[in-house]
């Protein structure tokens, strides 16, 4: 494999990410430390210990984990949190059916990597989680997926309409749509040598149906073996040990909402905020409606279908009933960092964009933000692709523009300059020359003077019918490189974004194999390149 990189400023990435990598210091009052100088600069990995004692932490990851039937090499990760030292590098998303786009994939790798970079530069062992966002409910959102077609890519959707929106990770069993989604992958990818292995992991994984228990099992299918830990917060143990920052929340709506805005606004001075700052920062699970937002006003709070609670309610129902309760955006770091020793997050650029809304709700709750990690970027380049793009007089980047644009420009560069005005040069040449050998013939026979113009004139017509064979060429051979344009474009930057961004890597999984991803894993890892830029790989 290949590996070649393009700086983000030359790509469809928001600018505070391409400042946050270029050139941390404009933006270091935002965040703890500079991904890239820590942990080199001062050997520190002593961020968040977590508020769960170990013990307790330990059994309930050992509990998750065992219930998606991960290897043994990620239970003996979770082992050594039993060491104070051990911290963790986390990141997470929410549970898109059958993994999603590229980028999700990209993210499990960038924790295995960056956990084993900061171990290597501390000295202190680093254990890497990925937390499934299992609370998350825009289930539109997690049923889409993308592959490769002609003019794009092909989407599909889970044919699945559950009566009640509750989170994702308490959706009912969704079976029959799994399977058929499952068909229809796999009548629009070729067959291949590797086509049944990754069904067989799709089928194993989502056997009940469930999408909470059907992402986990396949998360640990692909990269348990490497050591990579799973853990979530719509589980029973977990919301128990998160009964003191969700009280905190509520006690605190004011100054939380207060900070986020302040701290917002001041991203907003020189970039586009993120997310938008609500009111609150809890939604509440509901039997009958499913997950729906906690509203605040005048000190009490209520609901859309007309509850109404005080703070000190809330905070007993926190304590009594913690299921009930689910954090926002804002909140989920803060519950996940008072859950575990974290050290670092492994983020996207969109998600490094909202940690800087972050910084002071941290502080509200005693805690410090994690090294923000960029996650590794990354597209595919298959050598179809690569050997079409060197006929073209293109950069990768240059994909990313709009497909007329593409194309004027290399009409433009692909028309040899001032053609029409050599076949006219051509044709006077012809003429000044026919017309002085004319005059030597007519010295000698004038009388042949006719045959003098005949041969002339069909001389111009052989000059012409010249310039419309040469000119159907030029025209056939940029309808094949108009071709590639569109070929490329929608490989790489398929529905205008970034490839990483739309196609599913089940797609790469079938053309090379599951295995693809453990080679992308060796070859990062030997290369030590941290994600300051975008990868491109060549398989």
């Amino acid at each position: 494999m290949k590996l070649e990189d393009v700086s983000f400023d030359k790509l469809p990435v928001n600018s505070l990410f391409q400042t946050y990598v270029n050139d941390y210091p404009k933006l270091s009052g935002f965040f703890s430390e500079s991904p890239f100088q820590w942990p080199k600069q001062n050997g520190r990995a002593d961020f968040n210990t977590g508020k769960v004692d170990r013990e307790t932490l330990i059994t309930l990851l050992n509990n998750i984990n065992s219930a998606y039937g991960v290897d043994e090499e990620a239970l003996r990760q979770i082992k050594r949190l039993e060491d104070p030292e051990t911290r963790v590098v986390v990141t997470g998303q929410q549970m898109v059916v059958f993994g999603g786009p590229l980028f999700l994939i990209l993210k499990a790798i960038s924790v295995l990597l960056w956990a084993k970079h900061i171990e290597r530069q501390t000295g202190k062992p680093v254990v890497p989680v990925f937390w499934l966002a299992d609370e998350d409910h825009d289930l539109e959102e997690v049923s889409t997926l993308a592959l490769p077609g002609s003019d794009g890519a092909e989407h599909l959707y889970l044919d699945y309409h559950p009566a009640v929106h509750h989170s994702v990770g308490s959706n009912s069993p969704a079976g029959e749509a799994v399977n058929s989604l499952i068909k229809q992958i796999f009548s629009l990818l070729p067959e291949t040598d590797f086509s049944s292995e990754l069904e067989e992991l799709l089928r194993s994984s989502y056997q009940s149906g469930n999408l909470k228990q059907g992402f986990g099992k396949l998360m640990a299918g692909l990269f348990s073996k490497h050591g990579l830990v799973l853990a979530e917060s719509n589980n029973a143990g977990i919301k128990k040990e998160l009964s003191r920052p969700i009280c905190q929340a509520v006690q605190q709506a004011i100054e939380i909402n207060e900070k986020l805005e302040e701290r917002s606004a001041e991203v907003e001075d020189g970039f586009h905020r993120q997310a938008q700052v609500q009111p609150t920062t809890l939604f509440m699970h509901d039997d009958n409606r499913g997950r729906i937002r906690l509203n605040r006003t005048n000190g009490k709070w209520w609901t859309d279908a007309g509850d109404e609670w005080t703070s000190r309610e809330l905070c007993r129902m926190a304590e009594e009933e913690p299921w009930r309760f689910s954090p926002n955006v804002f909140l989920r770091p803060i519950i996940q960092d008072w859950l575990l020793p974290t050290v670092g997050y492994v983020a996207g650029p969109g998600e490094v964009a909202y940690y800087a809304q972050l910084g002071k709700v941290y502080e509200l709750f005693d805690q410090k933000m994690p090294v923000i990690l960029p996650r590794y970027s990354a597209s595919i380049i298959e050598p179809a692709i690569d050997r079409i793009m060197d006929h073209l007089p293109f950069e990768l980047p240059d994909f990313a523009r709009r497909i007329e644009d593409l194309e004027k420009e290399y009409l433009e560069w692909s028309t040899p300059d001032n053609l029409e005005d050599h076949f006219l040069t051509w044709q006077q040449e012809l003429e000044n020359f026919m017309q002085q050998k004319s005059s030597l013939i007519d010295r000698y026979d004038p009388s042949l003077r006719g045959s003098v113009e005949k041969m002339t004139v069909n001389f111009n017509k052989s000059i012409e019918k010249l310039h419309q064979k040469l000119r159907k060429s030029l025209r056939q051979q940029d309808e094949v490189q108009l071709k590639r344009i569109k070929r490329i474009k929608n490989t790489i930057f398929p529905d205008d974004r970034m490839q990483e961004r739309v196609i599913s890597w089940l797609y790469f999984s079938n053309k090379y194999g599951l295995s693809f991803w453990d080679e992308i894993i060796n070859e990062l890892s030997e290369s030590e390149a941290l994600p300051h830029k975008h990868l491109l790989l060549f398989p």
